[in-house]
């Protein structure tokens, strides 16, 4: 009886590393609808609208012309008023530094 047990032990001892090392897949697929078949829809042939491309293009100018107006005025309110001052102040002393000296009168 006691060498029964001690057979048993060995094999749930043998049958628990077996299992350490076992490797376990699950697969999971979706069921998935069936599609009812419908007539595939024939192409429509893409017609070309030149007064549609000019409206485009004539809106695209536009928005273009506004960006760059619009950046000018920043440009005249913002960096104007900043910039002005030290440059009419680096200009002035270059004019002072460089004038040539009057030549006395002989």
């Amino acid at each position: 009886m006691e060498a029964q047990i001690e057979q048993i032990k060995g094999q749930m001892n043998y049958l628990e590393d077996r299992s350490a090392y076992s490797t376990i897949t699950v697969n999971f697929e979706p069921v998935l609808p069936e599609l009812i078949s419908t007539p595939t829809p024939t192409p429509t042939p893409n017609v070309w609208k030149p007064g549609e491309t000019f409206k485009e293009a004539k809106k695209t100018v536009t928005l273009a012309y506004q960006g760059i107006i619009d950046f000018l005025i920043w440009v005249f309110v913002v960096l104007v008023p900043i910039l002005a001052p030290p440059v009419l102040v680096i200009w002035a002393l270059w004019k002072l530094l460089t004038r040539k000296p009057k030549r006395p009168i002989q």
